[in-house]
């Protein structure tokens, strides 16, 4: 028997436990018994959402992140692209790249960048690249970008006044219909 069946099977015999019911014969164990309190039960709970969270890991105790050289470039699966939903309110391009970078397991592949999606943006004549000072840069959208539904919009935080840029619903859809030559033409 692998270390990983081990696992399941003491995990199913917690479970049984936390329902009452001897693991061994299948028979109810009497109400007052001490696997039947419910302190020891939510205990007995406990230990076996973690033992799940092993078998999970397929028998792993902790995962150890791969160094970046060694995780594979970012992508999405079509299932993942196509469960993609823009949000109806206009958000950052880090919420973006947030709800995708949601869907990977960082331990084996790295992360999305913003600047993976704005720099395509760029090219592509939606965003445009302008001077805000010496050596500061900033992106805003082109007539093209603010036809998308990309925008500007300026917000206060504590005693700050700064400029995002938001991408629409439809802007949003957008970025995920082309995140895959996005990722292409990034390589």
């Amino acid at each position: 028997m692998t270390e990983v069946e081990v696992q399941q099977r003491a995990k199913r015999y917690l479970d049984c436990l936390v329902q009452g019911i001897n693991p061994l014969d299948g028979t109810v164990i009497p109400e007052g018994d001490t696997v039947r309190q419910v302190r020891i039960a939510r205990c007995l709970q406990y230990v076996s959402g973690i033992l799940e969270q092993v078998i999970e890991n397929h028998g792993e105790v902790q995962r150890v992140k791969k160094k970046r050289s060694e995780r594979l470039p970012f992508s999405l699966t079509p299932k993942q692209l196509l469960s993609l939903k823009p949000e109806p309110q206009p958000v950052s391009i880090s919420e973006i790249v947030q709800k995708c970078n949601a869907m990977i397991d960082e331990y084996t592949m790295c992360r999305l960048k913003t600047t993976t999606l704005t720099k395509w943006l760029v090219r592509a004549g939606f965003l445009e690249e302008i001077s805000v000072g010496e050596n500061r840069h900033r992106k805003i959208p082109t007539a093209n970008g603010t036809a998308l539904g990309i925008a500007e919009k300026t917000v206060q935080s504590f005693d700050r006044t700064y400029t995002v840029v938001t991408y629409s619903s439809r802007a949003q859809e957008f970025l995920f219909e082309n995140l895959e030559m996005m990722l292409e033409e990034n390589d």
